[in-house]
């Protein structure tokens, strides 16, 4: 299932569940469309490369940088939550 822009703009504070980079990547990919920015801009303002942003909205994200990721959803104006979902033995 991917996360189109039409999904994440139904008003502020709207979640995707991101638990794989394939998931992670296409719902920066929506924010990204959303804003009407292209890879080069948000690449740019994020100071990452364009590839590496290709790389991880195309799902290929398994070496993504947590870093790098925030920065890209700063630059979104989105924020990356945890949250608990009841699966743990603890």
């Amino acid at each position: 299932m991917t996360t189109s822009a039409e999904d994440l703009s139904r008003g502020a504070g709207t979640r995707a569940s991101a638990r794989t980079p394939t998931r992670i990547g296409s719902t920066i990919r929506a924010l990204r469309s959303e804003r009407g920015l292209t890879q080069a801009e948000l690449a740019e303002r994020a100071g990452i490369s364009r590839r590496w942003l290709i790389d991880l909205e195309a799902g290929r994200g398994d070496n993504a940088r947590l870093g790098m990721t925030l920065a890209l959803l700063d630059n979104l104006g989105a924020s990356l939550f945890i949250e608990t979902d009841g699966r743990a033995d603890g």
